[in-house]
């Protein structure tokens, strides 16, 4: 089983690690059942990919593999076609597989689409040990079709006529003819451990006949201009014995790499093919899986951005603390000065006052008493140092009331207001009250 991990960098995608591990093989190798020494290799491998998103490939001699002439071009009508021809395809029940397909080629309407069925045991007995240990695919596909796009991509396909394609390796062999570079056919062949190179050859030359004889009777009789054979470096016994048994010339190259490399460079830097062989339950359980880290980030986030809040909050209350705690203090420094600045103020402004002796009391008596007109009587005289005089009396008449009043408007001695109240009548005399100001913003 081959691994290889590829990571982003300046130039491109680059082999970041790759390897294998080597467990029993099958004496049957069509059998779905894995080996009983596949889950150590698993555990050991999922090590290395560290929950990384995975391509699995499942070698192709586990599928059935068809290519298929249909008349559309669109992915919905291929897709509906496609489920019509499962039944006629496989002579298994189509419950227990697997499908996808893969349109290949476009042209005039219709479209060249490779259509696989493989048992669902097959994919599972494959990918279970690995989904044991977290892993999750990206996507499920076959060793042949990986083959194909790697070889296409790569150019090492003619691109004019129709052409066959051997790939060898210790476990059997995949060929497929290519026309335009587009397959028209694909064929896996699993080899038992035990059967010798000879047989094996034997058996693969015989199915190359069925399937290019098959070939002519569907695509008309077009000779083969070109046969290649790319062999794994430990398959070169597989590649001699397929050399002396097949009846056609071949032209011999080694493979361009391991295909675990090849199909994880080709998958980061393409986009992904349809071609896709997961089953639903796998999706189903990645989406929750995604979704459930996603909860879970968010909650985290909310709970982290909750916290930041609360502390940013505590943090602005414990500083608006602080800073009224040091107001206080800076108030405390200054209020018993600032009181003992006010009583000063008091205490000038008293004797400023007792020491103006303009508005006295006997000033104010003395301009009153050469103001007030003759008849007009002083009851009651009432002195506010600073303030205000209160003025009560009475007259015969309340025109001398009046005039008195009028005195004291034009006096230059009393230079703020003055408010009479009606005089009032008792007795047979007019009794008043006057209001002097001694200040201005008494008025």
């Amino acid at each position: 089983m081959e691994w290889a991990i590829y990571r982003p960098s300046h130039e491109g995608w680059t082999l970041d690690r790759t390897g294998e591990e080597h467990f029993e093989s099958l004496s049957d190798p069509s059998l779905s059942d894995p080996p009983s020494s596949l889950p150590a290799a698993a555990a050991s491998i999922a090590k290395q990919l560290a929950h990384r998103p995975t391509l699995l490939v499942i070698p192709a001699s586990r599928a059935i593999q068809r290519i298929l002439a249909v008349p559309s071009t669109d992915e919905v009508e291929i897709a509906g076609i496609v489920e019509l021809q499962l039944e006629t395809l496989s002579p298994f029940p189509v419950e227990t597989l697997l499908h996808s397909f893969e349109i290949l080629q476009k042209n005039n309407g219709s479209s060249r689409v490779l259509v696989a069925l493989t048992p669902r045991k097959a994919v599972e007995a494959a990918g279970v040990p690995f989904r044991q240990r977290g892993l999750s695919f990206s996507r499920v596909t076959l060793s042949t079709f990986e083959w194909w796009q790697t070889l296409f991509r790569q150019r090492l396909i003619p691109a004019q006529g129709r052409h066959l394609v051997f790939i060898a390796s210790p476990d059997g062999c995949e060929f497929f003819v290519t026309e335009a570079g587009i397959p028209l056919l694909m064929r896996a062949l699993p080899r038992p451990p035990t059967q010798p190179p000879e047989a094996f050859a034997a058996e693969a030359a015989d199915e190359l006949s069925y399937s290019l004889t098959a070939l002519s009777l569907e695509y008309g009789e077009t000779p083969i201009a070109d046969a290649t054979l790319f062999a794994e470096p430990d398959a070169l016994p597989l590649a001699n014995a397929l050399r002396t048994r097949l009846a056609i010339p071949l032209r011999e190259e080694p493979t361009p790499g391991r295909l675990a490399e090849l199909a994880a460079k080709r998958e980061a830097e393409d986009p992904p093919p349809h071609f896709d062989l997961t089953p639903t339950e796998w999706r189903e359980e990645e989406r929750q899986r995604q979704f459930r880290n996603r909860l879970a980030s968010a909650t985290i986030g909310g709970l982290l951005l909750w916290t930041l809040l609360i502390a940013a909050l505590e943090g602005w209350t414990r500083l608006q603390e602080n800073r009224i705690a040091r107001l206080a203090q800076e108030l405390d420094a200054v209020r018993r000065p600032a009181q003992e600045v006010r009583d000063l103020i008091s205490r000038v402004e008293a004797l400023s006052r007792y020491r103006d002796t303009t508005y006295s009391a006997l000033e104010c008596l003395r301009e009153i008493s050469l103001l007030m007109p003759q008849g007009v009587e002083l009851r009651q005289y009432k002195f506010e140092k600073g303030r205000a005089i209160t003025l009560s009396g009475e007259a015969p008449a309340s025109q001398p009331i009046y005039d008195f009043k009028k005195a004291l408007d034009t006096s230059s001695f009393f230079r703020f207001q003055k408010r009479l109240e009606n005089p009032t009548r008792v007795g047979g005399r007019e009794n008043f009250r006057m209001a002097i100001a001694l200040r201005e913003d008494l008025e």
